[in-house]
């Protein structure tokens, strides 16, 4: 919290992670009209985003003061979830979105989800994709 609390920043998110393989940071960048999970990150800084996750999330009162509600909404039409939908309003009214990467936090499901996790859920991929890599060449 305290942390979070130091950057000074309208929004800002800690790290944290989906809660089923392949572990992807719950934080986005837009391509086009899609958000898709961040790719890469700088795990000892802040990193600028589209959207993030607010499960663990600090959001100034005067970013509610500036946009409009309903805040959160599931958006049926655009497929956007409550959380993305908040994220793509606060940008719209000019405010900016970061993700802590520094210390990430934990999403509590039946057990604590981490960066090592993830991490992990990466390197079994790249395994998996090279062995079937290696398979469609003859090998």
């Amino acid at each position: 919290l305290n942390q979070l609390l130091g950057h000074e920043k309208d929004i800002v998110s800690s790290l944290y992670f989906t809660k089923f393989p392949p572990f992807l940071p719950v934080a986005y960048k837009k391509q086009g009209d899609k958000y898709q999970h961040l790719a890469g990150y700088d795990k000892n800084d802040l990193n600028e985003v589209d959207a993030v996750g607010l499960g663990c999330c600090l959001i100034k009162a005067r970013v509610f003061k500036k946009i409009e509600q309903p805040w959160f909404k599931w958006d049926k039409e655009s497929g956007l979830s409550e959380d993305l939908y908040f994220c793509q309003k606060a940008r719209e009214a000019g405010f900016k979105i970061y993700v802590d990467a520094k210390n990430p936090s934990k999403h509590l499901t039946t057990i604590p989800i981490s960066e090592v996790h993830y991490e992990q859920a990466k390197k079994a991929l790249q395994k998996h994709n090279q062995g079937s890599s290696k398979q469609g060449l003859g090998a």
